[in-house]
C-alpha cells in the first residue's frame, strides 16, 4: 500500500509578519465577503507538489537543501483579486528576481525526484481570503517588510471544512 501526502514548499512568516498580514486582512476584508484564511495557514507558496509518495521525501528534502539561495527580504504591498478563483491576496510589487531564482532552483533540483515545474507563471502572493466575489475597495496596503531566512516543506491536511498546514521540515537560507 502506498502512502501519499499533499505537499508544498513555502516561505513561512515570522510572528511579526503574520500579525501584519492579519491586520491587513482585516482592513482589506471589511465587506465580510468570502472566507478569511486562518492566520496559522498564512504563507507564500514556492512550489506545490500535489499528492506525493512518502518514499520520495528523502529526495525532496535533499533537493530543498541544494536549492537554498542567499537570504533576502520582500515587501508585500500589492493587493490582488483573482475573480475566477475568488482569491484575495497580497504580494510584492513588480518582479522579485531573488524569489523567482529560488523557485527556479527548487524546481530544477526537484527534477531529480521526477517533478516538473507548473506551467502557469509564478506569481508570488499570500492568500488572505477565499470565495471572495468582489474586488476590495482598498487598493493600497501599508507595506509589510518580510525578511526571508528559510524555506519550509508543508503538508496540507484536508479537513471537513478547512485545511490544516503542518510544517514537516525547514532549511535555512545562506547568509549574505
Amino acid at each position: 500500500m502506498t502512502h501519499k501526502k499533499r505537499l508544498f514548499f513555502a516561505v513561512w512568516p515570522t510572528d511579526e509578519v503574520r500579525a501584519a498580514l492579519v491586520e491587513g486582512t482585516q482592513i482589506l476584508h471589511e465587506s465580510g465577503d468570502g472566507r478569511v484564511v486562518d492566520p496559522a495557514n498564512l504563507h507564500l507558496t514556492l512550489a506545490f507538489l500535489h499528492n506525493v509518495e512518502t518514499a520520495l521525501l528523502p529526495c525532496i528534502c535533499d533537493a530543498a537543501q541544494r536549492a537554498c539561495t542567499n537570504r533576502f527580504s520582500i515587501t508585500l504591498e500589492r493587493i490582488g483579486w483573482w475573480r475566477r478563483a475568488g482569491i484575495l491576496w497580497v504580494g510584492p510589487a513588480g518582479t522579485h528576481a531573488i524569489l523567482r531564482e529560488l523557485v527556479g532552483r527548487l524546481w530544477q533540483e526537484l527534477g531529480d525526484c521526477g517533478f516538473t515545474p507548473e506551467r502557469r507563471r509564478f506569481t508570488p502572493h499570500v492568500t488572505l481570503a477565499r470565495k471572495v466575489t468582489r474586488a476590495p475597495r482598498v487598493q493600497t496596503l501599508v507595506p509589510i517588510h518580510w525578511p526571508v531566512s528559510s524555506i519550509v516543506l508543508v503538508e496540507s491536511v484536508t479537513g471537513r471544512s478547512r485545511s490544516t498546514y503542518n510544517v514537516i521540515d525547514s532549511w535555512p537560507l545562506r547568509g549574505l
